[in-house]
């Protein structure tokens, strides 16, 4: 018998079957991708202004009591021109009070009789406010400024030390006549008398003529020189 070789042909119907099932599956993955809605982008703030409304924003943090020195002589000034940028750049919600700590003095003479302001800690002023960047970026740009006490990381003044001032500043000091008592530079002394009443120090200067000393005092954990009449002073 003799065998025939052949080839297969696929049926027509079978490959318009398949070509079908290609199409449909395009079909419904085009579908499918249009079912679908686009990401919607975030919506991004500009971090300009998201960062200056966070700067101005009260930050909650209680408002303290500093320690700034300034060049001696301009206290008045510096406290006039830190309260004008306080109110410039509205920052109010960031500071409270500015003060120059100084006393009444009744003056006691032969020849005039009244009431003197004195100074307690000249070239310093007190500076309430909140312990942030822009407050104390504000505070050191003032003209005359030189710096925290206590620099980059000042500490607020303690409660004891903020109630000893303001007794003070509340109390008047009577000046009495002069006493002639020799004193010698080096020698430690306690001041009796006055806004440094109670504080021991060391005598830096001795003028004589006009009967003061000026003692060196630690004062906020810094030696400040302090003048003082004989009178105001025990050895």
């Amino acid at each position: 018998m003799e065998l025939t070789s052949f080839t297969h042909i696929a049926d027509p119907v079978d490959v318009q079957d398949g070509q079908d099932s290609v199409n449909a599956a395009a079909s419904d993955a085009a579908e499918t991708t249009e079912g679908k809605k686009p990401a919607r982008a975030k919506k991004v703030a500009p971090q300009k202004k998201a960062q200056s409304e966070a700067e101005v924003a009260p930050t909650g943090l209680a408002k303290r009591f500093y320690v700034v020195q300034v060049y001696a002589g301009f206290e008045e000034q510096v406290k006039t021109d830190i309260e004008r940028q306080i109110a410039k750049q509205e920052l109010q919600d960031l500071f409270g009070a500015v003060l120059i700590p100084s006393a009444k003095v009744k003056k006691f003479f032969e020849i005039e009789e009244g009431e003197a302001e004195q100074q307690l800690f000249p070239g310093y002023i007190l500076v309430e406010m909140e312990l942030v960047p822009q407050a104390m970026h504000l505070v050191m740009e003032t003209p005359r400024v030189i710096k925290f006490l206590g620099g980059r990381q000042p500490s607020p003044l303690t409660k004891k030390e903020i109630d000893r001032i303001m007794s003070q500043v509340k109390g008047e000091v009577k000046i009495s006549a002069p006493v002639a008592v020799d004193f010698v530079v080096g020698t430690e002394v306690e001041i009796v008398d006055g806004p440094f009443a109670g504080f021991v120090g060391l005598i830096d200067k001795v003028d004589k003529e006009a009967e003061r000393l000026t003692v060196m005092v630690s004062i906020f954990g810094r030696s400040t020189p302090v003048e003082l009449r004989f009178d105001q002073v025990k050895r």
